[in-house]
């Protein structure tokens, strides 16, 4: 590195020696003639010097600190070549590497045409999280964060903080924003009737509730009423198995400040997304209307949303442009899809999946060329303009990334619809009644329940209102929350069915059902379940003991596994096994899994028919009905 200090002195020092050489040369006699002729030279062979090792040290990066600079361009090159059949030109793509040069954030974005939307995409590791921290920092705006995971940043980058998991927002202020958040947290598995029927009926329960125990009542009401309409009791059971993840009474009127991070750490999947889209509607509300100027809203693991076609976000991406902006950061390109062209800046570090790739090779195929070869914390602009004249590879240079204390953010005052009697308990410690309460739900485990069906049975015994039960034990350091976490009990999905006074009860999506940690309650509850399923289908069954030389269930001619668990290496091939015997000892064989992310992983066994329990209650087995529930051999 060339010292420009040490350069301009040395270039005094000798334009001065020169100086007063030239002078005397020339014979001037007087000391003040020899001093303009030094003082001319120095002053001009001093600044040269300077100048010449700033621009040196300026190409070559040297003086590059916290900032975003270019380190290599992907061009083609062309190449004459001669055959028998003449003269041609052939390319092939290449990387040129160049001297760190700064990309000069600010003038680099105006050139976006004054659309300052990013989107990023990167896996874990690649530099996304840090791109996103500095770029925060820059961007000239008002920043609204939105942060799900612990091991995030996001909260000590300087602005005031909302935990949600203590100051949750009454989403009952704006009826069509819950049942937009509602639809877009609990996408449908499917699409049919009951799927349709969902919208309409939560916009019509909530516009009668003002907060979760009115809506849980209004639920259940019209569930007592539905008797054999099996669109409306499949919606409302539906709606009902959803209420457990959302629900919580702790809610606040929150007047959000123009610069916040809002914290959903410590909530579930849904919770997380039901709220934040709720958050993001009111935001944007704002927005639109002129009440909040100058933001830029930021949402990691974007994707959350994305799975739904309601999500505010498609309609912000494309409006929010002449307003503010929006930062979105996912895994994957792919993730995007539908969004990522309203993002004048797409940055994208390195890709390995086929199906980002073909996106990216949709632009050109130098760029999936090089999103393959991309090192660490290195990265693309997929909207660059002119790339066909050279594709800037991107990386931020000694990032000067500043952390802050944390700066917890309360609303000003407590929502009327807030009963916060548990929640002053759960706050002050485990005292004797939060600890009989874990004992009466870890004593209701005797077999696998829901948070409802727990609920339901403490209340019976204690005379309590059931929401209310069910709101203290699953409630934030609740007693549900408190035994998973000193693990005495487990949880799982599960695609349900039961039956009750003769009615059917099932959802379009799963319930978590909850369990004693080390049993095999669980397993042996839906094995119960799948015979019954069979039971009322008018197919005889016989339930097996434990083992691993025989099915779970025996039906005629079909032998029935069920699994709960994702079972790897031997045991799945134990598994796999003990099917290959049945199937030839005649048996047609089916699998029953607890839940539609286990199908996946027994696809790969040949032959076998694999549903959940919900699937096999709503399959045509005419053809399996058989009076014989022996096994012959």
């Amino acid at each position: 590195m060339l010292n420009v200090t040490l350069l301009s002195i040395v270039g005094l020092v000798a334009g001065t020696i020169l100086g007063l050489g030239v002078g005397s040369a020339l014979g001037e006699s007087s000391f003040s003639e020899v001093m303009k002729y030094a003082t001319f030279l120095a002053f001009w062979i001093g600044i040269t010097l300077a100048t010449a090792a700033h621009e040196i040290n300026r190409s070559r990066g040297y003086k590059l600190k916290d900032d975003l600079a270019v380190v290599g361009v992907v061009r083609k090159v062309y190449q004459p070549i001669r055959t028998s059949r003449g003269e041609h030109v052939r390319y092939e793509i290449a990387r040129e590497q160049v001297y760190p040069f700064s990309a000069h954030l600010a003038s680099y974005m105006e050139g976006k045409e004054h659309n300052f939307n990013i989107a990023i995409a990167g896996q874990s590791g690649s530099g996304k999280s840090i791109l996103t921290y500095w770029l925060i920092r820059k961007m000239p705006f008002k920043h609204i964060i939105f942060s799900y995971k612990n091991s995030d940043m996001y909260v000590q980058l300087g602005f005031p903080v909302l935990y949600i998991r203590n100051f949750s927002p009454n989403v009952f202020l704006d009826k069509e924003s819950f049942v937009q958040a509602w639809v877009t947290a609990f996408v449908p598995s499917s699409q049919g009737i009951t799927a349709s029927a969902i919208e309409p009926l939560v916009r019509s329960i909530v516009s009668k509730c003002s907060n979760w125990q009115e809506f849980s009542d209004e639920v259940e009401r019209r569930l007592r009423r539905a008797g054999d309409n099996y669109v409306t009791s499949g919606a409302l059971a539906d709606i009902q198995s959803k209420l457990e993840s959302v629900y919580n009474e702790k809610m606040y009127s929150l007047d959000l400040p123009d610069e916040i991070t809002i914290d959903f750490s410590g909530l579930n999947e849904n919770a997380f997304t039901f709220n934040a889209e709720y958050l993001l509607r009111s935001i944007y509300r704002q927005i639109k209307d002129g009440s909040r100027t100058g933001t830029m809203i930021f949402c990691d693991e974007a994707e959350r949303f994305l799975r739904a076609k309601n999500t505010i976000l498609r309609e912000m991406s494309s409006m929010i442009r002449s307003r503010g902006a929006f930062l979105l950061s996912t895994q994957r390109l792919s993730d995007l899809q539908g969004i990522v062209g309203n993002a004048a800046s797409q940055f994208v570090f390195r890709q390995t999946e086929s199906e980002d790739l073909q996106r990216i090779r949709s632009l050109s195929e130098e760029f999936r060329w090089t999103v393959q070869r991309l090192h660490a914390y290195e990265f693309v602009d997929l909207a660059q303009h002119e790339s066909h004249l050279g594709i800037y590879i991107f990386k931020l240079i000694a990032p000067n990334l500043e952390f802050s204390e944390i700066r917890e953010w309360k609303p000003d005052r407590y929502s009327d619809n807030t009963n916060d009697v548990f929640s002053r308990k759960t706050q002050a410690g485990p005292d004797s009644t939060i600890l009989e309460l874990e004992k009466e739900v870890f004593e209701q485990l005797a077999q696998p329940r829901n948070a409802q069906e727990i609920a339901k049975r403490i209340a019976e015994k204690t005379g309590e209102d059931v929401n209310t039960v069910r709101f203290r034990i699953t409630a934030t350091n609740g007693a549900i929350d408190r035994l998973m976490r000193q693990g005495k009990i487990s949880s799982l999905k599960l695609d349900f069915v039961k039956f009750v006074n003769n009615r059917t009860y099932f959802a379009d999506t799963e319930a978590t059902y909850y369990f004693r940690t080390g049993t095999y309650d669980f397993h042996d509850f839906v094995v119960s379940m799948v015979a019954s399923i069979l039971t009322h289908r008018g197919i005889d069954c016989r339930v097996m003991h434990h083992g691993e030389s025989v099915p779970d269930i025996i039906a005629g001619k079909m032998a029935i596994e069920v699994e709960t668990t994702d079972k790897r290496g031997e045991n799945f091939e134990k598994v796999r096994r003990r099917i290959e015997r049945e199937k030839q000892d005649g048996y047609t064989v089916m699998v029953i899994v607890s839940s539609q992310d286990l199908k996946s992983k027994y696809q790969g066994i040949d032959g076998v028919s694999i549903f959940t329990p919900r699937e096999l209650w709503q399959t045509d087995l005419s053809d399996k009905k058989d009076s014989s529930t022996d096994r012959e051999g």
